[in-house]
């Protein structure tokens, strides 16, 4: 996000750890959501990763979300009078259509759930519902304060609740049907400090994955506790010539029938697709 590089003064992630056993939550049995499906398994310590295919990526897309749904890439795209979604053909990276968005709003994450997409704006305080197949917006909004940066549908958990970040380093647990705060969850490193500055994220089974903005890393992240239990260096991916404050990490997705995951970044030409393994 360009809009934000006062916000990212300081730098903890480059020492993020994960932590290396969870210890017991101090939340109410109620607060945290419980598992309904069986979920990938999380991915944990130092996360290695073995690039599986390469992909053209569209290098003037500054892109804030990636999400698959039923095979199709969708893509939100950000900065102000250039904000769409958008369906891209992966083999060529070719846009197969898109939805602008109003010129004032500044595009952010974007998550799918029960054929509807939900696109957060960076500081506009809404949500814009549309749907999936076709991408057109369906009139429905939802309204946040503050800012949004990531969001994802944690289906494996009870209610199929989202989960979005601000920048900061609380995750919120939201009602999918009214977008209330159902609780918040602070995310902290093996030694215990917050992680600031998360940023895209997905859900996969009952853990979330995130950016840290303008890093190289992707952390994984226990929702019933909040514990990083995974840290992911992507930084040999990045484009050799990239500008450090714009072209950063940015964008990821799990595909499910592969269990692979696909990776990119604001401004990149290339879309990774990648299989990873914990440790």
């Amino acid at each position: 996000m360009v809009l934000l590089v006062a916000a990212a003064c300081g730098s903890t992630a480059s020492v993020v750890t994960p932590q290396t056993s969870s210890s017991p939550t101090t939340e109410s049995p109620t607060s945290s959501p419980i598992p309904t499906m069986v979920a990938p398994e999380p991915l944990t310590g130092s996360i290695r990763y073995e690039i599986v295919n390469r992909f053209p990526h569209d290098s003037d897309a500054f892109t804030q979300g990636l999400e698959e749904v039923d095979g199709r890439l969708l893509e939100s795209v950000g900065l102000l009078d250039r904000s769409d979604r958008r369906e891209v053909d992966l083999a060529s990276g070719e846009i197969i259509s898109r939805q602008p968005l109003d010129p004032e709003l500044f595009a952010e994450g974007m998550t799918e759930r029960q054929g509807l997409l939900y696109q957060l704006t960076y500081n506009a305080g809404i949500v814009i519902v549309s749907n999936a197949d076709t991408l057109v917006d369906t009139g429905e909004r939802f309204t946040y304060e503050g800012e949004g940066w990531g969001i994802c549908a944690a289906d494996a958990l009870e209610g199929e609740p989202f989960v979005m970040s601000n920048g900061s380093a609380e995750l919120m647990i939201r009602d999918p049907e009214t977008f209330a705060v159902l609780r918040t969850l602070e995310v902290v490193d093996g030694d215990g400090r917050p992680v600031e500055r998360l940023n895209e994220l997905e859900c996969v089974g009952n853990n979330v994955l995130a950016n840290v903005w303008k890093s190289d890393l992707v952390i994984s992240i226990d929702l019933a506790e909040g514990a990083v239990i995974g840290v992911l260096d992507l930084s040999e991916l990045g484009p050799d010539d990239a500008d450090p404050d714009r072209a950063v990490l940015n964008g990821i997705a799990y595909r499910p029938a592969s269990g692979t995951y696909l990776v990119t970044g604001k401004l990149w030409p290339t879309l990774y697709e990648l299989e990873l393994s914990g440790s």
